[in-house]
Order: C-alpha cells, then structure tokens, then sequence
C-alpha cells in the first residue's frame, strides 16, 4: 500500500506521477494480449468495411451521417467522436488492428486518470481517489470498453463527461469563462461519444439535490437547451427505431429484466468470471429467482440509501450508479439488451468510490491496519489477472462466438456473426449450417437471410438465394446491402435492368456506397449507357472501392472518365 499512502490530503505532486505512472505500466501489462486481437462485431462495419473511412475527402460526411452508412448498414447512432477517433486511427494504421487497440486501451487510461482527479476534486481524499481509479482501470467488467475497439464509445463519453462534470465543480467555487466553456464543450463531446453522455445533466442535478447547492438557472437554461437541440436534430434527421433491435416494448414485460440484470451485474462485479458479451433483448417473468434476487439487491441499497442519508458522498455516488444506469436500464425506453457488461462503464464509478471510503473508514478505526491493505493489495492482483484472460475471449473471432454461444446459447446475433467467420474462410456448408441456426431462434432478422442468400449465391443456387434476399428485403425494407446483393444475384440470372434498379436503391439509401457504384458503373457500360457509367466509376474510386484498373482505363481511353 505504500505507493497509495499519503500522511496529508496535499499529497506531491510527485506522489501523483509516480501512481499515474504505475497506472500506465498496470494497463500494459493487463492489455498487452489485446493487441492483436481481430476486428469484431461492429468493428466491421465501422473500420474494414466503411468506404467513408478510407477517404479523407469525405470526413464531413463520415461526422455528419450515422455510424455504418460508408458500409451500407442502417445503423441508427450518431458518435461523430468515435468516428473522428477512427478516422485518425485509419489514417496512421490502415487496417492494423494494433494501432487501434492502442487508442483503446490510451483511452481507456485517460479515462481512469479522469476518475482519479473527479474522485479528488469531490471529495479532497487522494487515497479513496487512487483506490477507486485503480478498480475502473483493472476491474474485468471493463473489459468489452477497452478489448473491443469500437467500444471505446463508451469510454470516449465517461472520459468527457468526468472531465466536465471538473471543470463544473471547478467553476462552482470560482466562476471563470474558462471553466464554464470547457464543461460545456465536454458534455457536448460526451453526448457526441456516445448517447448515454446525456446523463451529465441529471448527474449534475443529482449533485445540487445532495449537497444542498443551490443551480443556477443560467446552468439548467444552457444544459438543457443543449439536451433539447441536440435531441430535436437528432431525432429528425437520424430517427431511431427501437423496434429494430427490440421487440419487447412494452414496459411490464422488461421490468422483470431490470431485476435480472441487476442480480447479473452484482454478481460480475463480485465474483468477475465467465463473463461474457453478447445477452440480448428478451422477456423474463418474476418467478425467475434472479428477478426475486435484483428485487432483494435493489431492497438493501434502499436500505442503504435511507440508513446512511446523511452521509453525501453515500447518497451521491449510490445516486450516481442508478442515474447513469438509467438509460441502458431497459425501463425508460426499449434498450438493445436487458444486460450488457459495457453497461456498467461509468455507473462502477460510483459503487467503487463507496468501495473505497467504506474500507478507507475501517481501516482508520483499526490499529493493525495491514490486516486490510493485504487483501486489498491481493484483490487488486486477483482482479488484474482475471481481466488479463478476460481478455482472451476477444483475441479470436471464432472463438469468441463459441463460447459467446456457449454462454447465451439464445443469441442469435452470435451464431449469425459465427457464420460469417466461417464464410470469410471460404467454409460455405459450415457457414450455412450457422446462419440456419441464427434463423431457428429468430425467424426474422433480415442480416441473416441476406447472409443465407449469398451463401446459396456462392453455391450456384441462384434462384434459391433471390428467394432469400427478397426475404431480407420484405423484413427491412430499408437495407441497402440487401438490394446490392440482390443486384448481384438478378444480373447472374441475365436481368440487367432489373440489376439496375436494384443497385440504385441501395445507393438511394447510401450515397455512399461504394461497391453499389462500382457495379452500377459496370451495369450501365454494358448497357452503352457511358457517361452514366463514368459518372458512378468516379465516384466508387473516390470511396476507395476495388475497381478494375482495366475498366478505369477502358473509360479513359473512350473519354467517359477524366
């Protein structure tokens, strides 16, 4: 315990880099086995497959769309920050996967760095501040932020909202422009992160109603214009389906998963083995003894919350878990999942600082004070080692959704991206037999029938995958990769016209889209449609699609491409 110890709350400067020092070499030595972990899940979509991405002449376009659109995916989220963050990734990496899990994991660091200094500018205690930034840095639950890269969104919105809500403590005991400005700005980053940054404003009212600190209006004014703005743009120009991800809509049948999920969390953050990601949405009854254990869990923190009222870092930190676990609580508004472990990213903020106090008060009531900082000292070993082979389980993609599977063997979502790893290696029936799988436990994702089809495309059974594809189509009527492919399929059957039209649905739906251009290109020149066939060849190549060097040429030399 002696790089924690300090004998008086103006610990030394010094004291402070040599533990942010440690923290640095800790999230090493605990990430280091991520680095060449693969691309996984949304990683896909958002990195290898983003035409967007791959042009700097596109960067307005790639912060001013919804993730997935330079892939073609009808993704309904809008983190221009996380983008800008792979934008500068892929310009320094391309696609090497390591310098991305570098800006991950940095992230991730800077991010506990943040706990660290919001901890002490609260609560002026350096030892609670230390031991709670050193749980958000090692505790395996933050696994699926840091070895996962497109789940630095979660890390890029707690990194903003913790340097925000500073500068507003900043700003509380001495009003400057400066601090004023920086606060807002970040809580407008943390929003752009990711969309749970909105929790900012409720945190910072929760903060008021604790420590009896009256807001100023001009404060409740400017935060929730932002909020509103923000919303109203949002919603009109990227509206969100839930639906598309959640079936269960109805608020009585996910408050049993609420109680669930909370047993669920509980559990991960005590005892963090077998963790896993990938739960989804579904419906849960209350005689499920995990709803009965989420029911006794949130009892005892009531308990908790009217025993030890009078203590404000209690109450506000107990507060701060349900606040910023309110959005993803599956309560307010369908979430994606009734339980994910990313969830968890900032509310742990707040179980871990009473953590920290709570241990720090019974170690000052003691004499023989090593009796605590042992344990202590080997929890912190315990927790290290298990986030290490946490880590693992995101090296291999095949692996990963194997024992994802294993865990959640309801998630179809797993036995659907399982299929695509095998059809990638070219392992079409092993593919297929996956892809039928994901089909049996949910008859109607359409990703899946499109997934299907051009399996039975790569097999020769052209007539058997447009059946499948106009399945995908008629469940989403909005998938733009699905009328590509289709597009595909239709021109092998010899219907160039209608080949056509499909291509240029897709790029109805996204502009761009590389491919579809390509293709399209290559449609109209066959047609004798040329200057139409120039048009959209330009315009795959500024979205960096593979074009054929010989066709380029071959539209240069009739003088259809300049």
């Amino acid at each position: 315990m002696s790089i924690f110890y300090c004998k008086n709350l103006n610990d030394p400067t010094r004291k402070k880099i040599k533990f942010f020092i440690f923290l640095a070499i800790l999230s090493g030595c605990v990430f280091a086995n991520t680095l060449n972990g693969e691309f996984l899940f949304d990683d896909l979509a958002l990195i290898t497959e983003n035409s967007l991405l791959k042009n700097p002449n596109y960067l307005g376009q790639l912060l001013t769309n919804p993730i997935g659109i330079g892939a073609g995916y009808d993704y309904s989220f809008y983190r221009p920050v996380l983008m800008l963050s792979l934008f500068f990734d892929y310009n320094l990496w391309r696609e090497n996967v390591v310098g991305y899990h570098i800006q991950t994991i940095l992230i991730h660091l800077f991010t506990a760095y943040a706990v660290y200094f919001f901890v002490y500018t609260l609560l002026a205690d350096n030892l609670a501040a230390m031991i709670t930034s050193l749980l958000f840095l090692i505790h395996p639950v933050q696994c699926e932020n840091v070895a996962y890269i497109t789940g630095r969104s979660g890390s890029l919105a707690a990194l903003f909202l913790l340097i925000g809500f500073i500068f507003y403590l900043k700003q509380i005991k001495k009003s400057k422009f400066l601090y004023t400005n920086v606060y807002i700005f970040s809580f407008l980053l943390s929003m752009l992160s990711k969309e749970t940054g909105v929790i900012f404003f409720p945190l910072i009212i929760l903060y008021h109603l604790v420590y009896k600190i009256k807001i100023k209006i001009r404060t409740v004014f400017v935060l929730s214009s932002i909020i509103s703005v923000y919303y109203i743009w949002r919603l009109m120009i990227f509206p969100l389906n839930i639906t598309a991800f959640n079936k269960v809509t109805q608020i009585y049948q996910r408050i049993p998963g609420f109680f669930v999920a909370l047993s669920s969390y509980f559990k991960d953050l005590i005892l963090p083995w077998g963790l896993h990601q990938g739960n989804i949405s579904q419906i849960f009854f209350y005689r499920d003894y995990r709803v009965f254990i989420g029911i006794i869990i949130l009892f005892v923190l009531i308990i908790g919350w009217v025993i030890f009222r009078k203590i404000k870092w209690f109450v506000f930190f107990l507060g701060w878990f349900f606040v910023s676990l309110s959005p993803v609580s599956n309560l307010f508004y369908p979430a994606s999942s009734y339980k994910m472990n990313h969830y968890l990213y900032i509310p742990v903020i707040g179980l871990f600082v009473i953590f920290s106090k709570t241990w720090l008060m019974i170690r000052n009531k003691i004499k023989k004070k090593y009796l605590l900082d042992l344990p202590l000292g080997f929890l912190f070993i315990v927790l290290a080692v298990l986030a290490f082979f946490n880590n693992q389980n995101w090296a291999n993609p095949e692996k990963f959704y194997l024992k994802l599977i294993d865990s959640v063997p309801y998630n179809f979502k797993a036995y659907n991206n399982l299929g695509n790893v095998y059809k990638t290696e070219g392992n079409n029936q092993k593919a297929l037999k996956f892809y039928l799988q994901a089909l049996k436990i949910n008859p109607n994702h359409a990703k899946t029938y499109n997934n299907i089809a051009m399996i039975y495309y790569d097999l020769g059974k052209l007539d058997q995958a447009r059946t499948f594809q106009e399945k995908a189509i008629a469940l989403n009527p909005e998938f733009g990769q699905a009328y590509y492919n289709l597009g595909i399929i239709v021109y092998e059957q010899g219907f160039i016209e209608q080949a056509i039209g499909f291509y240029e649905k897709a790029i109805a739906l996204n502009p761009y889209f590389s491919m579809a251009h390509n293709n399209l290109s290559i449609m109209y020149f066959v047609t004798g449609q040329y200057e139409l066939a120039g048009k959209h060849c330009k315009k795959a190549i500024e979205l960096k699609a593979d074009v054929s060097s010989d066709y380029i040429q071959e539209l240069k030399k009739r003088g259809f491409l300049n």
